[in-house]
């Protein structure tokens, strides 16, 4: 018969029988009441998460004590500086991960570290349940013996740390022990090292290998941690160094950051310090961070590392613009006004009507924001930021005020931003509003979001539908905000005529309406045959808007000079093909300064250039005297945006930008732009050719021209052109959608380059916005509480324009003098009907 040293609770002579019974996995009643205890324990800490009581703190430390003196008075624990029994370890170490979960309870009233990263919080779940099982380790299988003290041997590294974390607080925990025993909590971390110590202590000789696994693991990967952290930190220095020495400064310092370092997951540890995690020198910073970063989290191995390195000489700011340029999470770095970690997106309704002969969608997400915070008295602010197809508009905006739909007032962006923040930073009220941004994003902000009553916003968007190989295509609209994985949505999608070839998830009824309910999900899209542009008109305000097949006027030109904007996207391949087609002609690279290329340097200029994750072309070092030029680029779907370069020197250099008689041409060898060259596009100062490295072997080259009718513009995502017409008589069902995307589009051909100097708000722009009623970088949509508010703030409902569109909203509008004419005639018509009974 095997001798068994270590029982969990039984008596030797039942563990050690060779023939089992249910009954002997069975825990003591003893044991059970411990089990029970844990599980009430972890039932107030998880009930308790959003509450901040101290008495729920009291409840969990009472069953802490009270399972502690009950293993006391039963004689399966003594006084520490007695020796333990052999045969109780599982009891105690029950007691202990009590205690533990005390601990963090109380954690949430007297703050010692955050909340714990996902990993640690899965690290501390797998170390209290290996501490349960050890009860019936004796009946284990060898296999699952080893398991079990991996498990064992890592959690005592675990406690390890913890332990050296709370060590500075010995000094307050002694004097605290002595009011209500809260200075005990301290002292945990340490008494579990110890008892695991001496556990691994007793069983070393037959599970040594298991042990060492289980220690050497968590330490070495550690180690390693540290070490790439430095690695990593170090690059980031000299790269920020390496910029006050470059030649130029046209450029932030945080660009070299950006275009140097590795976007990896210990990167952004390091530039989320003191936005997202707690360094060693910040462990005692408590202070909510700005941002949609959330809550600051207790990570050890990011606690670890920057214990044995320097705090990076980088302003929170520009950690803020790196991250948004490496990771796009331009999202994450608004600035709020009020916390929104505890908001989630509760359910979603996406109404889409789509004119097939029009290309183009109205698109309807009426979205309801839920605060999971039931017990906290804190409101909380809800931010959106949606995606838009190329070419979008925002055209309509709702917020539920006292259970009734209130529409938003369009006014200039510099009125609207100062009511929303007048409002919700001092007076906490109710308003919503929503801002062009670039990189065709917009964002929407909801205010208050209580833990008593779900949000409720709608907001309207007007698509041109994308048209490829004969087919348009519709692809959802999808956001970053509060949290959606668990949102429901509701999608009702129809057209305004019958079509073809239909490719969509989801089935179509006998009407030809798609309808479907179900799990949020951001990335769908349809596909249907593209049927002939419709010619009918829609006329408002003595004007008509109609629709043409794209026309772009093309010439012929043999560019004398090349320019590559070279990056991490482009392969060696790729550029020696294009130096070797344009051999005969002047190939410059930007690199702190034009550089023609030659046989001598291009090999090593282009392994230097490649470094970087994205370019920024200045393309005003293009020669505006002389156009026969072309700059041929690869986009980065992460890079820094115009507002983010916004008072640096590129960007004043960028505001002087001559694009009055052509835009700038360029090349992209494929279908991303980079959000720098994108918001470039739309404002018309550069024309961009998609064009395969085939195509340009065969200097098949032509340059994009303005189009000369200032009346007309081109949408070409849709491959169709939109142009404003004397007033036609006929009065048809097309959609007003036409007018606003016809205004959008000639708003920002009107900016162009005036954008860079902040000087295009002029009242001929102004009226235009306001007469289409969308959201451009002049205009924005807001929703206030009250009519007093409008007033004060000098809002204006605006006069003679299409208002909100809706889904029911198309037609051309009757002019005024129409109106009298209808009303006199059908005054006389109910006046024959009625004149009988008269």
């Amino acid at each position: 018969m095997e001798t068994i040293k270590e029982p969990g609770s039984r008596p030797q002579e039942l563990i050690a029988q060779t023939k089992k019974y249910w009954y002997d996995y069975v825990p003591t009643i003893d044991y059970f009441f411990g089990l029970l205890l844990l599980l009430i324990s972890l039932s107030i800490f998880l009930g308790t998460h959003e509450r901040r009581e101290f008495s729920m703190s009291f409840v969990a430390m009472i069953f802490a004590v009270g399972y502690t003196v009950f293993l006391l008075f039963t004689k399966r624990m003594k006084v520490f500086w007695k020796a333990q029994p052999k045969e109780y370890t599982a009891y105690r170490l029950l007691a202990w991960q009590i205690w533990i979960v005390s601990c963090f309870t109380l954690n949430r009233e007297v703050d010692v570290f955050q909340e714990s990263t996902d990993w640690l919080s899965v690290a501390l779940v797998l170390s209290c349940l290996s501490n349960i099982l050890f009860y019936w380790e004796p009946h284990l299988s060898k296999r699952f013996k080893e398991v079990l003290y991996v498990f064992c041997a890592a959690s005592t590294v675990l406690w390890a740390y913890f332990t050296l974390y709370t060590i500075w607080l010995y000094p307050v925990s002694f004097m605290l022990i002595l009011f209500l025993g809260l200075g005990f909590h301290s002292f945990i971390p340490l008494i579990l090292l110890i008892a695991h110590v001496k556990l691994l202590k007793r069983t070393w000789h037959s599970h040594n290998n298991a042990i060492l696994f289980g220690i050497l693991t968590p330490v070495v990967f550690t180690i390693f941690f540290v070490i790439q952290w430095n690695i990593t930190q170090n690059q980031i220095h000299e790269a920020y160094q390496k910029s006050f020495t470059s030649t130029t400064d046209e450029v932030p310092n945080w660009i070299a950051v950006a275009q140097k370092v590795e976007n990896n997951w210990i990167t952004e540890r390091i530039l989320k310090g003191d936005l997202l995690y707690q360094n060693f020198d910040t462990r005692f910073n408590f202070m909510p961070t700005t941002g949609n970063f959330g809550s600051l989290q207790h990570d050890p191995l990011v606690m670890t590392a920057s214990l044995f390195s320097q705090k990076p000489a980088i302003e929170t700011n520009e950690k803020i613009k790196i991250l948004g340029a490496i990771q796009d999470i331009n999202h994450e770095t608004q600035v709020r006004l009020w916390a929104g970690d505890q908001l989630v997106t509760q359910d979603i309704i996406t109404q889409t009507r789509i004119y097939p002969e029009y290309r183009m969608a109205y698109t309807e997400k009426t979205l309801s924001i839920a605060n999971s915070g039931k017990y906290s008295w804190r409101n909380q602010e809800a931010i959106y930021t949606f995606y838009l197809p190329e070419g979008s508009v925002v055209s309509s905006l709702s917020l539920w005020i006292n259970g009734k739909e209130e529409k938003g007032y369009l006014t200039t962006k510099s009125k609207a931003d100062s009511a929303y923040k007048t409002i919700v930073g001092v007076e906490s009220r109710d308003p919503s509003v929503v801002h062009w941004q670039e990189g065709n994003t917009v964002s929407i902000r909801v205010f208050p979001c209580t833990p008593q009553e779900a949000r409720r916003v709608k907001i309207g968007i007007t698509s041109p539908l994308k048209e490829s190989n004969g087919q348009l295509i519709y692809k959802n609209i999808y956001f970053k905000g509060p949290d959606a994985s668990d949102t429901k949505e509701t999608v009702r999608i129809d057209f305004s005529q019958p079509i073809e070839g239909l490719s969509n998830p989801w089935q179509a009824n006998a009407s030809g309406t798609i309808e479907h309910s179900g799990s949020y999900k951001s990335d769908w899209q349809l596909r249907f045959k593209t049927p002939a542009l419709s010619k009918k008109p829609f006329t408002f305000q003595g004007k008509s808007y109609v629709l043409s097949p794209l026309f772009v006027q093309k010439v012929s030109y043999s560019p004398d000079k090349i320019y590559l904007d070279v990056n991490a996207e482009w392969s060696k391949s790729e550029f020696d093909d294009i130096y070797s087609t344009f051999t005969a002609k002047e190939i410059w690279v930007w690199k702190d300064g034009l550089i023609r290329l030659s046989e001598k340097n291009k090999d090593r200029l282009f392994y230097e250039l490649k470094e970087n994750n994205f370019s920024l072309f200045p393309l005003y070092r293009i020669p505006t005297s002389n156009r026969q030029c072309l700059l041929i680029t690869k986009g980065t779907f992460k890079a820094p945006n115009l507002q983010q370069l916004e008072g640096s020197n590129f960007a004043q250099a960028t505001k002087n930008i001559n694009i009055d008689k052509e835009p700038i041409q360029v090349v992209s060898l494929n279908e991303t732009l980079s959000s720098y060259l994108k918001t470039l596009k739309e404002l018309g100062v550069v024309a961009v050719n998609q064009m395969s490295i085939e195509q340009l072997q065969n200097q098949k080259l032509y340059k994009v021209l303005h189009s000369p009718a200032k009346t007309s513009v081109n949408i070409e995502s849709a491959q169709m052109q939109i142009t404003e017409v004397a007033k036609t008589q006929e009065q048809t069902d097309a959609p007003n959608h036409l007018l606003r995307l016809y205004a959008y589009t000639h708003i920002m051909q009107q900016i162009g380059a005036k954008y860079f100097k902040q000087d295009y708000l002029s009242d001929s722009l102004i009226q235009e916005a306001a007469t289409a009623n969308i959201v451009t970088p002049i205009s924005s949509l807001i929703v206030l509480e009250t009519q007093k508010d409008y007033e004060r703030f000098d809002i204006k409902k605006s006069q003679n324009s299409l208002e909100n569109a809706t889904l029911k909203s198309s037609g051309s509008v009757p002019e005024p003098h129409e109106w009298l004419l209808i009303i006199t005639f059908a005054g006389v018509i109910l006046y024959f009907l009625l004149k009988r009974f008269l």
